[in-house]
């Protein structure tokens, strides 16, 4: 039988990454709390750690040790550095969970139309990324789109330009990886991140993607998560975007695996 508390003072070498620092500080949970919403068995090898965790079990584990860290305003170290697709720019619009739409890719080809035509060969690439760009997954409707560009410096090229098609540059925005635009007021909900080429964060919305698309099983856990944390976040961005950090970084370390074993690389731009 399992007791009504366990601990989760794992030895170090069993939480890796991003992981690691999630875990910190946070001594018992009850199972009394959470144990009956994971609908599937617990197994405790000893007092010390658990040995095996459902998916659902562990999402629903997260996301307890996320409301408990908010409540005592503790940011775990390194957090702030991850931006997918969705940037963590506080909003007054409702965290919305919808199913993936066929109209999706369409808005994405109109808006990057407008785009390729207004910056030319300034943009080496124009892609869409975030979760509406990966058929079957279920997102918030905000098409996200990505621009690389040789270097960010074009900064002072893009404003102007972007302005004449409805794109307001947010110069406050706290990822300096990046140069980010939104839609002028009134307008649809448009995220646009300007990276530069090659650079480890563009790459990295591409392989996340790519490997996403290609690995459908990773679909339904991933959803289950983001509608979990809408139910509990709905009016807090931040929130929301750092209960997903570490589902996140387990993804991208089996999409780098995966891309070692086919050869990634990307493919031809989207626009």
């Amino acid at each position: 039988m399992v007791s009504k508390r366990f601990t989760t003072s794992a030895p170090s070498s069993r939480l890796r990454g991003s992981s690691r620092g999630s875990f910190r500080g946070l001594k018992r949970a009850t199972l009394e709390d959470i144990g009956p919403l994971a609908g599937c068995p617990v197994v405790i090898r000893s007092s010390r750690y658990i040995t095996r965790l459902s998916c659902s079990f562990y999402n629903i584990f997260c996301i307890r040790y996320q409301q408990w860290r908010s409540h005592r305003h503790i940011a775990a170290p390194g957090r702030g550095a991850l931006r997918i697709g969705k940037d963590a720019v506080s909003s007054t619009q409702q965290i919305e969970i919808c199913d993936w739409s066929p109209r999706w890719p369409n808005k994405f080809a109109l808006k990057a139309a407008a785009i390729r035509q207004t910056l030319g060969d300034h943009a080496l690439r124009i892609d869409h990324i975030g979760s509406t760009s990966i058929e079957g997954l279920a997102a918030k409707p905000i098409i996200d789109i990505q621009i690389s560009v040789a270097d960010l410096q074009l900064i002072e090229i893009l404003p102007e330009r972007m302005a004449t098609i409805g794109y307001v540059w947010r110069p406050a925005n706290a990822d300096l990886t990046k140069r980010y635009f939104r839609e002028r007021p009134g307008d649809e909900r448009t995220h646009i991140h300007v990276r530069q080429s090659g650079s480890w964060h563009e790459q990295w919305s591409l392989l996340f993607r790519d490997y996403m698309r290609s690995h459908a099983e990773e679909h339904a856990p991933y959803v289950e998560l983001k509608r979990a944390l809408a139910g509990l976040y709905r009016d807090n961005r931040a929130a929301y975007t750092e209960g997903k950090s570490d589902h996140l970084w387990r993804i991208i370390r089996r999409a780098d695996l995966w891309a070692s074993e086919v050869g990634w690389r990307p493919g031809t731009s989207d626009a």
